[in-house]
């Protein structure tokens, strides 16, 4: 006999899931079924991934505060150092409190994570809301820090779209599902770019995925 979760139990909670099923992940909310589904869903849906837009991936590094002097300076002299507080769900960048670097420290040791105007900025580590994205403005240049990666998508009005795609509250559940790490959630770079991406939607209106129907909608509750 095959057991079966009580009808008065919140099949969210506590669930039974097959051997077959198992992914590699063994935290059990990765396979909460209520997530699980809406990956699915939204998987059936897409017909690309996120690396199908990204001609590169690239992530920073954090200069030691010990050695400021060696790396750090001010709004005249030196570039914007980004750090994830300027990354917004609106898809817009903040400057507000950012820091900044010197120019040899950007053109040499963080020459890699260099941003320029219309690149696709997005979180992949830190508590909170994982992967907010935002899109660099015109004649930005700038540099970020390893909490976030720079995405070369190679079209602004490209990386506008997928920063309010990730900002969907939906998609921002499955980037969760995909981070691991605990008290201090990461999400990889091979799992970052497996996101599954719709194309086409309308954010001028309201924008939502329901478990029952593909009908578009934009803040979803599971």
């Amino acid at each position: 006999m095959i057991y079966q979760v009580p009808q008065h139990i919140n099949k969210d909670k506590i669930f039974i899931i097959n051997r077959s099923e198992i992914e590699g992940r063994l935290e059990p909310v990765y396979y909460r079924p209520s997530i699980a589904l809406l990956e699915r869903k939204i998987r059936s849906l897409s017909t690309k991934k996120l690396r199908n837009y990204a001609f590169s991936i690239a992530g920073g590094a954090t200069p030691k505060k010990t050695e400021a002097e060696k790396y750090y300076s001010n709004s005249e002299n030196g570039v914007p150092f980004l750090r994830v507080q300027n990354l917004q769900t609106t898809g817009d960048l903040s400057l507000d409190g950012c820091l900044y670097i010197n120019k040899e420290t950007h053109s040499g040791l963080l020459k890699r994570s260099q941003v320029a105007e219309g690149d696709l900025l997005i979180k992949i580590t830190g508590v909170g809301r994982m992967a907010i994205a935002s899109v660099a403005p015109k004649k930005f240049i700038g540099n970020t820090n390893q909490h976030m990666v720079v995405v070369k998508t190679g079209n602004t009005d490209t990386s506008k779209y997928l920063a309010q795609y990730l900002n969907l509250d939906i998609i921002e559940k499955i980037a969760s599902r995909h981070s691991t790490g605990g008290t201090r959630p990461a999400l990889d770079y091979p799992s970052l770019k497996s996101l599954p991406i719709i194309e086409g939607l309308n954010f001028s209106t309201s924008v939502f995925i329901t478990i029952e129907q593909p009908k578009l909608i934009r803040n979803i509750r599971v």
